[in-house]
């Protein structure tokens, strides 16, 4: 295997704001708490403090929800450090996707695991726990239900509503379709066993628990369910206060404006009350009407004393939407740092006002690491071509230029006879200007039809070029199809299994190894034979 990285200053790949953040852009500053940098951890650390109390019941509930499945020597004690007040928590969530859905899902936890490793280098007496947060609790199962793999989508439906994390993989139909794509060789046997062993479980939170603990326990991920009891007491108060004085919804909306007022795009809307309502297999938002609360379409209704009640009986039946997420996941842990995409941490921006309203440090964002797997027919069919993976980024009619300028056996452009043109045409109008100056623009107008002309001319000839050196551009388009499948990263469409059948571990190793979680970039890997 070969590696290699790019730059993201090098490629137009991140949206405005991420690009911004990324390359230090100084009028960002107001909107995130520290840099995403050593000396930005060393602050986060001084800053953070959690309490002892706080610490038992995180690491009371992470025993818990790892009684079914044996942790590895490393996760059990990032566990047990979790009780120390200088251990931390650098942290990734992502929804619970079927058989961990896109790639990225599985480069994002791989990013927190090297984040804990080198910050554990940088500051040796400290501790650093890498978290990936489930959520269980979301409600868009058509963006969980499937993945893809060879081009096939394998998904399954279901009839219950609410929470993801509760609803029972009904998988059964797909079972054999997928064993016959894994194939009877030995990873695509290990592939088919880890999928059936999660997928058994009684609801999509424990079979995603099992997955990720089977496929990257061993580098010391530790998987936690927020959607438990014991974790909802911590927030009370937090959502108390959201109750009583919709702090999300003003503050989120001032600092957005901020963000517009600077050519941003914002990626949420707050709305006045950010919470759902969990019952009978409905996640409900809940709305305030007048000195009421009820939820939609009012199935259930409160007064404000009801409903505060409610929440200190039952807290497990309020869930944060989008907004309060990132501020849950705060309070109930030591953490420094969200890892995510660029997406995702686009809209945590818009936040930084809520987290001081609520007094809660915000952490620091980090961008996760991206990943091009090229594969061996396609590294082979680059170094024929004679470019490199960088240059995938550029417009499609221009690599296809650039390559038949450097293979193509015709001349497609006519640069040499549009410099004589041009001084032909400096005769003309010296000539013409001698019997009359009137003539100039009619000259002028005439070399810009014929140089109109030309350049109709060069695009019929670089049409025809192109259909003569199909087979040259095909090896182009297989790359393509490859790094950009159906347009869209590599990352975004494609399965850890596509590469995990032909490589096992020894692909996952590679990513971790390759990965700087402190300098934004992305990494390019070269399959060999």
């Amino acid at each position: 295997m070969d590696v290699d990285c790019i730059d993201y200053k090098d490629i137009n790949f991140l949206p405005k704001l991420m690009n911004d953040y990324v390359l230090d852009n100084q009028k960002l500053e107001s909107f995130f708490e520290y840099k995403p940098e050593i000396e930005g951890f060393r602050k986060a650390i001084e800053q953070r403090k959690f309490e002892s109390e706080k610490r038992q019941v995180l690491v009371d509930t992470l025993y818990r929800q790892y009684e079914n499945v044996e942790g590895s020597k490393k996760q059990l004690e990032f566990i047990n450090q979790l009780k120390n007040n200088n251990t931390y928590t650098v942290t990734t969530g992502h929804q619970i996707c079927l058989f961990t859905g896109p790639l990225y899902f599985v480069y994002k936890i791989l990013s927190v695991v090297k984040l804990a490793d080198r910050l554990k280098s940088e500051f040796y007496e400290k501790d650093f726990v890498p978290i990936y947060w489930m959520a269980t609790e979301d409600h868009d199962f058509e963006e969980i239900n499937h993945f893809f793999l060879h081009n096939k989508k394998f998904s399954f439906q279901s009839s219950t509503k609410g929470a993801v994390g509760d609803i029972k993989p009904e998988v059964s139909e797909m079972l054999s379709e997928l064993e016959q794509e894994l194939g009877q060789g030995k990873l695509g046997v290990e592939l088919f066993g880890l999928f059936q062993n999660a997928y058994t479980s009684n609801n999509l939170s424990e079979a995603t628990f099992k997955l990720v603990h089977s496929l990257l326990g061993e580098y010391g991920i530790v998987v936690l369910d927020p959607n438990n009891p014991e974790l909802k007491k911590l927030f009370i108060p937090a959502m108390a206060e959201e109750l009583n004085q919709q702090i999300g919804f003003s503050s989120v909306t001032e600092t957005s404006k901020k963000l517009t007022d600077l050519g941003y795009k914002t990626q949420v809307n707050p709305r006045d009350i950010n919470l759902f309502y969990l019952q009978e297999g409905d996640r409900l938002r809940i709305e305030k009407h007048g000195d009421s609360f009820r939820t939609v379409e009012n199935k259930v209704s409160w007064s404000k004393n009801e409903v505060l009640e409610e929440l200190n009986q039952h807290p497990e039946r309020f869930s944060p939407n989008v907004i309060l997420r990132p501020l849950y996941q705060e309070v109930i842990l030591p953490n420094l740092s969200y890892t995510g995409g660029a997406g995702e941490l686009s809209y945590w921006f818009q936040l930084k006002e809520m987290f001081a309203a609520f007094q809660v440090p915000l952490p620091i964002l980090m961008l996760r690491n991206s990943m091009i797997v090229v594969s061996k027919n396609n590294v082979t069919r680059l170094e024929k071509l004679g470019i490199k993976v960088r240059d995938l980024f550029s417009e499609i009619t221009d690599l296809e230029e650039r390559l038949l300028k450097m293979h193509g056996n015709h001349q497609t452009e006519f640069v040499d006879e549009r410099k004589k043109l041009k001084e032909l045409f400096q005769e003309i109008q010296q000539v013409s200007g001698k019997v009359t100056p009137a003539l100039s623009t009619s000259v002028e107008a005439t070399e810009a039809k014929v140089n109109k002309l030309i350049e109709k001319l060069e695009k019929k000839l670089l049409k025809h070029e192109k259909i003569n050196q199909k087979t040259l551009l095909d090896q182009l388009y297989l790359i393509l199809d490859e790094v950009f499948p159906n347009g869209g990263f590599q990352e975004r469409q494609f399965n850890f299994s596509e590469y995990y059948l032909e490589y096992g571990k020894q692909y996952l190793d590679q990513a971790i190894d390759m990965f700087d979680p402190i300098k934004p970039e992305v990494s390019v890997l070269k399959l060999k034979n």
